[in-house]
């Protein structure tokens, strides 16, 4: 059994996911935490709480503002609750320095980090005026912008350091520490995780389609859905999936939450991409990738549609007269020109017009020429069928429209007017022959029974007597079946022989002739072999199919090898019924088939023998008059003939 590659293991490929997640999720928090390293200038600083002194600072400007909002509108619970929450304690004193408000527990002996702003409040008819924030009809702005002006109010913030507290200061200070701490070794988990990360996914593209047990590769569970589909709905899925986690995220306060959720998007985002992208490759591998889209369905769907109209168009543009196609092209033309008068606003523009006018002439003028040189091209090629050369071909690449199929039509007549010549004079070359063989097969039985007729008139002996007699029987039953030959012949070639059909049974057909040569097949040294299918039976004429199986049955007793075969065969084939003849020649058959065919020529290519050449001729013609085929082939020394004849149905 062939053992299976690590590529077709399903623990392999679950692992690669799980690792390709897993390095996806730090790869993300790495970037992350390189770019808040950045942007935070965390190299500039030699210690993370001077970093983290730094952040909380800002931080408590939006508590001291909250104090002096809440004291002066009389909510002081708020602003002790503020501190109950916070790792900070506040003071709040007048711009004298006389202390207004203070949170429970203020003690400035603890081990806080002290913070102090200044605020001024600013009276304001309308509300919603510049500045940090309002409230009523004032607004509480940051003193130091006006150096001028006394502080209204200053606000002292103490931070805890220890931060017990889960707030946005021991959130700030925690992240801010970590990414402190990881600034250098962000870079080198990135490029750790992106290395890994990125093997696991070029493994998941190289597995995709590969499964034990399988050769090749094979379809997936997704592969039949529309790669469009499959693709909006991942991309659907992602986006989603980040827009929930995100808006879950902006009301959230808890770091491990946040961080889960992070985790979440990222997952939910890697998981989706890469099963894509491994869907992606098993396509490719599987070859034509884009015909299993919508898109390519609808633009194949909408490309079939206008090729079927463009071709409707043209059938009923070709099946308009040229005269009137010219016309129809002519209004076009008049229409175009007007719509771009009218729609470039050319009344006005004589310069515009001139330009529109000299490009039209000028593909007007091309069509024009290009129309008279395939008219020339047409007119030399007529020519030269007219002046006999028959052997000159239409060029018709260049051609368009009516004048290629004209040019298609003279090829046709060049052809047809080739084909007939030849025809036409091997008619002449077979008639001539005919002539010449007929003369010669007809010469030389009556110069024999002239030539004995003169002996007997000699008063031979009675022993020479009998000899000459049995000569002059010979030769004048020869002459006789000539003469009978030929009249058959012509009747059968044109026609002009009474057709019966009627079913008849092919094994009785073949039974009945081959009983009648079994002395002559003996004689010739053949052993008839005779398979019929069951059941077959023809719809012809039983005599002309008897003569055609004599002619078959005669020409092999003639010319076979003696000692040999003759396989006869008769079997359905289609609508017909095929019947073969099988056997070896005598003399080399170094002559074709559609020689073999013709009038006159025998397989030994000699006039001396019994034959006269006419038996395969006399086949053919009988077999077409009964609406079949016959046929021969030579292969080698291998004489076969075959027989089609409509087949009886019930």
């Amino acid at each position: 059994m062939k053992k299976a590659k690590l590529t077709e293991k399903l623990w392999a490929k679950l692992l690669a996911w799980v690792l390709a997640a897993v390095c996806a999720l730090v790869l993300s928090a790495s970037v992350v935490c390189a770019i808040a390293a950045a942007d935070l200038e965390t190299y500039s600083y030699e210690d993370a709480n001077e970093l983290i002194y730094k952040d909380i600072s800002g931080m408590a400007f939006g508590d001291g503002f909250n104090v002096v909002r809440f004291i002066r509108d009389g909510e002081e619970e708020h602003a002790e609750e503020m501190a109950k929450r916070h790792n900070a304690e506040y003071r709040l004193l007048d711009g004298e320095g006389n202390e207004l408000w203070k949170s429970p527990g203020f003690d400035e002996d603890k081990p806080f980090l002290p913070i102090s702003y200044e605020y001024r409040v600013v009276v304001t008819g309308e509300q919603g005026s510049d500045g940090y924030g309002y409230h009523g009809y004032y607004v509480i702005e940051h003193d130091k912008r006006d150096e001028e002006h006394a502080p209204d109010y200053i606000v002292e913030t103490r931070i805890d350091l220890r931060f017990e507290k889960n707030d946005a200061y021991a959130l700030t200070a925690r992240i801010y520490g970590l990414v402190w701490r990881l600034r250098y070794a962000a870079y080198a988990i990135a490029g750790a995780a992106l290395l890994l990360g990125g093997a696991c996914f070029i493994f998941l593209l190289c597995a995709a389609g590969h499964r034990a047990g399988r050769e090749g590769i094979t379809k997936g569970y997704i592969t039949p859905v529309p790669f469009d589909v499959l693709t909006a709905a991942t991309a659907a899925w992602i986006v989603v999936a980040l827009k929930l986690i995100y808006e879950a995220a902006v009301n959230i306060e808890e770091p491990v939450l946040i961080a889960t959720l992070f985790g979440a998007a990222v997952l939910a985002a890697t998981l989706p991409f890469i099963g894509w992208c491994t869907s992606l490759a098993l396509r490719v591998k599987l070859g034509k990738w884009w015909e299993n889209t919508l898109i390519f369905r609808l633009l194949r769907l909408l490309w079939r549609g206008l090729r079927a109209l463009g071709r409707g168009i043209a059938f009923i543009f070709r099946s308009i007269p040229l005269t009137w196609r010219m016309l129809l092209m002519i209004i076009a033309v008049s229409f175009l020109e007007l719509f771009v008068y009218f729609a470039f606003d050319l009344r006005y523009d004589t310069e515009r017009f001139l330009i529109a006018w000299f490009v039209e002439k000028l593909i007007l003028g091309g069509a024009a020429m290009y129309v008279a040189a395939m008219q020339r091209k047409l007119q030399k090629a007529g020519a030269a069928m007219a002046a006999g050369d028959l052997e000159r071909h239409t060029d018709t690449r260049g051609l368009v429209w009516d004048f290629k199929r004209h040019g298609e039509n003279l090829n046709s007549i060049a052809d047809g007017m080739s084909a007939a010549v030849e025809l036409r004079m091997r008619s002449e070359r077979m008639k001539t022959d005919l002539i010449t063989n007929v003369s010669h097969d007809i010469k030389t039985p009556l110069t024999s029974i002239i030539n004995y007729v003169e002996l007997l008139r000699g008063d031979p002996s009675p022993e020479k007597r009998e000899e000459y007699l049995e000569v002059l029987s010979r030769q004048s039953q020869r002459l006789k079946k000539l003469t009978e030959d030929l009249v058959e012949v012509s009747k059968a070639s044109s026609g002009n022989v009474e057709f019966h059909p009627a079913k008849n049974d092919v094994a009785e057909l073949l039974r009945q002739a081959v009983g009648e040569y079994g002395e002559r097949l003996e004689a010739a040294g053949l052993e008839p072999v005779v398979s019929v299918a069951p059941g077959s039976a023809v719809w012809a004429d039983g005599a002309l199919t008897w003569r055609v199986l004599d002619n078959l049955l005669s020409n092999a007793c003639k010319y076979a090898q003696p000692g040999t075969r003759l396989y006869i065969d008769a079997a359905p084939k289609g609508d017909a019924m095929l019947i073969s003849f099988k056997n070896v020649s005598r003399s080399p058959l170094n002559i074709s088939a559609e020689e073999l065919m013709e009038r006159f020529v025998r397989g030994d290519a000699a006039r001396g023998g019994e034959g006269s050449g006419l038996g395969l001729s006399i086949a053919e013609s009988l077999t077409k008059l009964q609406g079949g085929t016959f046929t021969i082939s030579v292969d080698g020394d291998l004489f076969k003939a075959e027989v089609m004849l409509p087949q009886w149905k019930d």
